[in-house]
């Protein structure tokens, strides 16, 4: 995918991403260190970029020291096919704990980052010292509805490229536009992640669901890494009814169900901002 990344989108503080070089790709990525503190990995959600966690910034980095990566394919991080399926991006993420020299992180990984560091816990027990997740398939079968099951059921993505894909990202970010306005330069960060074929070359992540899913719910039982998993009572692509299936599955786990749609972090920015400061204060140790 692209072999060179797209050009970043002008950014305002407190996020300034800059690039690093993990497994021959270029991964963008943002950090805010913070001596002595517990490392916060924040993974960017599908179509957007780390840019959508620029709600939690100022709420977790008073206390924890943060890192935000765009997955490879993703944001504006380079990819490549190989790395577009839940357990390739699983096993990707322990690379880049080692590259960031990090011991049991904790992660937010909402959207296409819920299967994948649920890949990472369970082919390396203790990868993550917490996970908040949500908004992303992971239970099977499938419980995925909308664009999502289309793209997922598809014959094939011609379709999908043959349409416009700034319009199919603008048309789906207009669902946070009743919650909050998105500033100009974060839309525009986007965009620019789904250029140049980018949209639809990530499409293939999701349509790998139908393979990696089955294999994610036989190691789910084992999987005893504490879990907050937070749904959108209104998420026209991935029903609350996946987050019931894997709470019921994962032995370790809490749900959250907000009064909202897809993008639980933007929507409801603040009471998801406080949901994880609690959960990364330690609620984790004792999950609902």
């Amino acid at each position: 995918m692209n072999p060179t990344p797209a050009p970043a989108a002008a950014t305002a503080a407190p996020i300034r991403p800059e690039f690093t070089t993990i497994d021959g790709l270029a991964i963008r990525y943002a950090r805010s260190p913070r001596d002595g503190a517990e490392t916060v990995l924040l993974f960017s959600p599908w179509p957007e970029s780390l840019l959508a966690f620029l709600p939690l910034w100022d709420v977790l980095a008073p206390e924890f020291s943060l890192l935000a990566v765009d997955l490879p394919g993703f944001g504006l991080s380079e990819g490549r096919p190989g790395l577009l399926s839940p357990s390739a991006m699983g096993q990707f993420l322990m690379e880049l704990n080692a590259h960031f020299n990090l011991e049991k992180p904790h992660a937010i990984a909402p959207d296409v980052a819920s299967p994948s560091v649920l890949f990472a816990e369970a082919l390396r027990t203790g990868t993550f010292r917490s996970l908040l997740i949500g908004s992303g398939a992971c239970s099977f079968p499938l419980r995925v509805a909308g664009v999502l099951q289309q793209i997922i059921e598809a014959e094939s993505l011609d379709a999908f490229r043959a349409m416009d894909a700034e319009a199919i990202v603008l048309n789906s970010l207009s669902e946070i536009a009743p919650y909050r306005p998105l500033p100009d330069f974060v839309v525009a960060d986007y965009l620019a992640a789904a250029a140049n074929g980018r949209f639809v070359e990530a499409m293939q992540f999701v349509r790998a669901y139908k393979t990696d899913l089955p294999v994610l719910a036989i190691h789910l039982p084992a999987i005893a890494t504490p879990v907050h998993i937070i749904s959108g009572r209104f998420d026209p692509n991935v029903p609350v009814a996946d987050a019931e299936a894997l709470h019921k599955q994962l032995p370790n786990s809490t749900l959250t169900v907000l009064e909202c749609g897809h993008y639980t972090w933007e929507e409801e920015a603040d009471t998801y901002g406080q949901l994880a400061l609690a959960w990364l204060r330690g609620g984790y140790q004792n999950p609902a």
